[in-house]
């Protein structure tokens, strides 16, 4: 099982699909990508500003973004239960 702390850095995995449209966007917006999580992406030609996660300041690290992703695992598939 992992701590909150882990998942956050196991699901950077599913940030990739974001960086072609992120690297479009910032080549005509001023847009920065926050990152809240156990360790930084590696997203190459994106800017980014990263942020460790800590549990006092997850609300304040999250507060003033403009857009809002957080990454999540499809479990949508055979065998997946709705909430």
């Amino acid at each position: 099982q992992h701590n909150r702390m882990d998942q956050a850095g196991y699901n950077l995995k599913y940030l990739d699909v974001l960086a072609p449209a992120l690297r479009a966007l910032q080549s005509t917006f001023r847009l920065t990508f926050r990152v809240v999580s156990s360790r930084p992406p590696h997203m190459p030609g994106v800017e980014i500003e990263f942020r460790p996660w800590d549990f006092h300041r997850e609300v304040a690290d999250l507060q003033d973004a403009t857009i809002g992703v957080m990454p999540l695992e499809d479990t949508s598939g055979p065998g997946a239960s709705a909430a």
